[in-house]
């Protein structure tokens, strides 16, 4: 029932709105950032301050994005960040081996490349 600022900088932010209000959060503002965002410290500033006027309780992120945010000053809204773990229900077995074997052709491509570039190919 917490009122939340929700911050996302990854490929789609939608899920992990969506899983807020699952939650039970309520979202009053939404900031989407491109995937990868490299975060400022006056861009949390302003975010945060964004975030109190639009009356916020919290702010929450994705453990991705926490990771990539700056030293935070301290406010007086706690910020916290979700983890999401996925695990595989079914197909488990499958979903190993094509990923082992994605890894080794991926590994097997970049021999390849090396050996080409070596012959200057």
């Amino acid at each position: 029932g917490a009122k939340v600022c929700s911050v996302a900088g990854i490929a789609h932010p939608e899920g992990f709105e969506r899983l807020l209000a699952e939650l039970g959060a309520e979202v009053v503002k939404k900031h989407r950032f491109a995937d990868h965002h490299f975060y400022v410290s006056q861009e949390m500033i302003d975010l945060m301050n964004e975030a109190w006027r639009m009356g916020a309780e919290v702010i929450v992120t994705t453990e991705k994005d926490a990771a990539r945010f700056p030293l935070l000053p301290p406010t007086g809204l706690p910020v916290y960040s979700l983890r999401v773990q996925v695990e595989t229900l079914e197909g488990a077995e499958n979903f190993d081996s094509s990923f082992l074997r994605l890894l080794r052709d991926r590994e097997k491509g970049r021999r390849n490349e090396a050996r080409s570039s070596a012959r200057g190919v």
